[in-house]
């Protein structure tokens, strides 16, 4: 009986080390690929400091897909976008305003979506498609000089420029030249994974995520964010909400 037992138990603790061995390893997350634009347009400064953070305003949050988008995609909750860009933000140094609070020095536009090339091609442009140019700005194909890439560079940069892609966009803008109704670019950045076995409701924070380091940055070429820029990424502090020293009469909204 004893020797049975024995047996019933090392047989037992093969088969879980067993399982052990051939359990599934999590799916890594998806690479990044992040194209982010800043520009000298603004008279303010913009650039966070420890202590001293930008204040911005979200004006508008919306789905916008750049060509054809796929049917049967699971729906992206605008509250999920908006969550994890704040937290992403906060990181970098930008807080959100509050009512009451400082004045916004920068509103953001967010966009999120699908992205992929038009069927249709452009007649002003032959053999280009309709979408081409935005395509370009979301993957950055538009910061290289022709014949700048290698022949292996150019093959890569062309499929992810031809992937299917889920993205998400954040412009900022001058909300000082705003308020006076003119739209001045601050900075913008895209981030980018490629659709093929993905959703995008899987990818939301860590595309968010590896973006934020490169809010407000200049950035010469697309950065490609894998596991093994993750894993050497050291981030900014979250910065606190502090209490504003602009005057009361400053915090009111302003009529237009």
């Amino acid at each position: 009986m004893k020797n049975s037992l024995h047996l019933a138990c090392l047989l037992t603790l093969f088969v879980l080390g067993v399982s052990v061995a051939f359990a599934k390893k999590p799916k890594p997350p998806a690479d990044v690929v992040v194209v982010a634009d800043a520009t000298s347009n603004s008279k303010i400064n913009v650039t966070p400091e420890p202590g001293k953070p930008v204040y911005y305003l979200i004006l508008g949050a919306i789905e916008y897909d750049i060509g054809p988008a796929h049917a049967g995609e699971p729906p992206v909750d605008q509250k999920s976008i908006r969550a994890e860009l704040v937290k992403a933000l906060a990181s970098q140094g930008y807080l959100e305003t509050r009512i009451g609070g400082p004045l916004p020095q920068l509103v953001l536009v967010v966009r999120w979506g699908q992205a992929n090339l038009e069927d249709n091609m452009d007649p002003d442009n032959p053999g280009s498609p309709f979408n081409y140019s935005e395509m370009s700005l979301l993957v950055g194909a538009n910061k290289f000089k022709a014949g700048s890439l290698s022949r292996l560079e150019a093959s890569d940069l062309d499929d992810t420029l031809r992937s299917d892609r889920y993205y998400i966009f954040v412009g900022a803008l001058d909300a000082a030249a705003l308020r006076q109704k003119r739209k001045t670019l601050v900075w913008r950045t895209f981030m980018s994974i490629d659709g093929h076995r993905e959703y995008m409701v899987n990818n939301i924070s860590h595309m968010i995520a590896d973006a934020a380091p490169y809010f407000g940055h200049e950035v010469k070429m697309p950065v490609v964010v894998n596991n093994k820029v993750r894993s050497a990424r050291v981030q900014m502090g979250e910065l606190k909400v502090i209490d504003s020293d602009v005057p009361d009469a400053a915090k009111k909204p302003q009529k237009k």
